[in-house]
């Protein structure tokens, strides 16, 4: 239960600043770790600890950005020194259902642990209403972690609707290069 407390928390911290740096990531070069890294963030809070935090993944490509309208990493080291790694996944989107995401992995089969942070219906974002809007927590181990930060992260996220999210491995590169 703490863990998802911490997960709250910091889903909130990075959506706040989402506004600061979304004019940076529609033009950076996503298979360039200098330009990922100097879009990543740090913040040291008093209950959260040390999180870093990556530049929205959302804005890299045209078919991410209609599904999805946040992806992001995160690191967060804990007042105890224990490291979490959370990707934060919001889609935004107008069809009948939830899209209900109860399940992560990556390609080569291996689980994740997802959680569903919210839904909200009737939400405006950028001038659009959307009936829809689903925020996800996926946390990753240091394995996986670090594996993609060689191999990138292929992650096939399912429930009401199956979806592919594929990370280049710079972009775990330049998170790791921050540590």
């Amino acid at each position: 239960m703490i863990l998802i407390t911490k997960i709250l928390a910091l889903f909130m911290l990075v959506t706040l600043n989402t506004p600061l740096i979304a004019a940076d990531e529609t033009t950076i070069d996503w298979s360039s770790a200098k330009e990922i890294k100097s879009l990543i963030k740090l913040k040291l809070e008093p209950q959260n600890g040390e999180v870093t935090y990556g530049p929205n993944f959302a804005f890299s490509d045209k078919l991410i950005s209609d599904k999805f309208s946040e992806v992001y990493l995160s690191r967060i080291v804990d007042p105890e020194d224990e490291e979490h790694y959370v990707l934060f996944i919001t889609t935004l989107h107008n069809e009948k259902n939830w899209r209900a995401y109860n399940q992560a992995a990556r390609k080569n089969g291996d689980a994740l642990s997802i959680v569903t942070i919210s839904r909200t219906e009737d939400v405006t974002n950028n001038d659009k209403i959307y009936k829809h809007e689903e925020r996800l927590a996926i946390k990753m181990g240091f394995i996986e972690f670090a594996d993609s930060s060689s191999i990138g992260l292929d992650l096939i996220i399912s429930g009401n609707k199956t979806d592919n999210i594929k990370i280049p491995s710079s972009y775990f590169l330049a998170m790791l290069q921050t540590m």
